[in-house]
């Protein structure tokens, strides 16, 4: 194993093929190897808590029950989903900071998956805010915001279908979600939640309307699919919907774009290498 990983330090794929069990076991890879035996992403998961306390995980949701989602930092959590409790305005919540909001949870998520990361991981905060000292309190483009800060904290990033959202939440990577709604729109999303907390929106809740005014942008952060639903985590505190988390079809009601947030292998410092071997045979010491 330790010769695997060396071998491909430099290589956008790590080859999976003809690895023994155990290490299938300590990577927690739930779905079948491809053909080809490669696998672009390196994210342990599911590791004893000895060995992995740092991960930070909430534990893993089944299928059929609402439990928190484990690709979160449940202080992250707390922090995300309360960020505008002060501010009671629709208007004023939509667009605005929710990019940084969004994508400072998710890069913390991506960063606390490298399990000895060199000179630690940054707190969800420092990291909002240097992305609103940044681009500001208004809408962005979030791709600008990606295409720029992922390279600075190592991290990549890419625009993937609700499948590919699917497979991302089921390896258990958080995964970065935008919709846009008219002003309207964006009045019977609320009043949706308002009415129904638990509720999983449709589009025809959204209503129909002859003349459409004022769209705005609107990030959050995909945590948990199942067969029924997606759940997202929304940054408009624990009163909006179930808890600051809110339930929608499929992809197609909101006209969702996702965004997968990564590291591969040739991101990783030869430190953080190292880190992840020990604890490789550190949970193998730990089963055998």
């Amino acid at each position: 194993m330790l010769a695997l990983l060396n071998t491909h330090a430099n290589s956008n794929l790590i080859p999976l093929k003809g690895v023994n069990e155990l290490v299938l076991i300590i990577m927690g890879l739930k779905q079948e190897l491809p053909l080809s035996g490669l696998s672009r992403h390196l994210q342990p998961r599911n590791l004893p808590d000895t060995v992995y306390d740092a991960s930070g995980f909430v534990y893993q949701a089944d299928e059929n029950d609402d439990a928190l989602p484990s690709a979160i930092n449940s202080a992250t959590i707390v922090t995300y989903v309360n960020i505008p409790t002060t501010i009671c305005a629709l208007s004023s919540k939509i667009g605005s900071t929710s990019y940084a909001n969004a994508v400072a949870a998710v890069f913390h998520s991506a960063m606390s998956r490298v399990v000895v990361r060199e000179n630690g991981v940054p707190c969800y905060h420092k990291i909002r805010k240097k992305l609103i000292k940044d681009y500001g309190e208004h809408e962005v483009i979030i791709e600008d915001v990606l295409r720029k800060w992922c390279p600075i904290y190592r991290l990549r990033y890419e625009r993937i279908e609700e499948l590919g959202a699917r497979q991302a939440i089921e390896a258990e990577r958080s995964v970065l979600a935008t919709f846009s709604l008219f002003e309207q729109e964006w009045t019977n999303f609320s009043n949706f939640y308002n009415s129904y907390p638990t509720g999983i929106l449709e589009r025809k809740d959204l209503g129909m309307h002859s003349s459409l005014t004022n769209e705005y942008s609107h990030a959050v952060v995909l945590t948990k699919t199942n067969t029924t639903y997606l759940t997202f985590m929304n940054s408009w505190g624990m009163s909006f919907a179930d808890n600051g988390f809110f339930k929608v079809r499929d992809q197609s009601v909101l006209n969702l774009s996702f965004y997968d947030v990564y590291w591969t292998l040739e991101d990783l410092k030869d430190s953080e290498i190292r880190g992840f071997q020990s604890m490789c045979t550190e949970v193998e010491r730990e089963i055998t």
